[in-house]
């Protein structure tokens, strides 16, 4: 089972330093996975349907899909979420309720520290209300 302040330092590990940045996101959270990380919008996911997905190709890549439909500071949430999924070694779609809190803690803990490392540090109130209020505690 991972601590909390594990979590939390893999949160700060994968959270790009200045701003939100795609290619930073997949770089970091590559190197903590040890594979490459494509993040990639899909039109054939409804915001509510299918909200995300994490998968691996047959060579080792790792894919998170959000929906082309949803705000920036969603898709971030998205992403974040379905990284914690890959990080926690979790397969398959079985929606466990605790796997699921675990993913949504640690989305909302990457989505403070975005807020915070950004170029307007704590002004980005999208990001805020794509993460709500809690996140995990170091």
């Amino acid at each position: 089972m991972m601590t909390r302040q594990k979590m939390f330092r893999l949160a700060a590990a994968i959270t790009p330093m200045s701003g939100w940045d795609w290619d930073d996101f997949e770089s970091r959270l590559g190197e903590q996975l040890g594979c490459e990380v494509r993040c990639i919008t899909s039109e054939s996911f409804d915001s509510g349907e299918i909200t995300g997905a994490a998968l691996r190709t047959g060579g080792g890549t790792a894919i998170i899909v959000s929906p082309a439909n949803v705000s920036d500071a969603h898709r971030i949430h998205i992403a974040a979420h379905e990284a914690w999924h890959l990080l926690a070694g979790h397969e398959g779609c079985d929606q466990n309720p605790r796997r699921e809190a675990q993913a949504e803690a640690f989305a909302t803990t990457v989505g403070t520290l975005a807020e915070g490392r950004g170029n307007e540090p704590r002004n980005n109130r999208a990001l805020t209300a794509a993460f709500g209020a809690v996140g995990i505690v170091a």
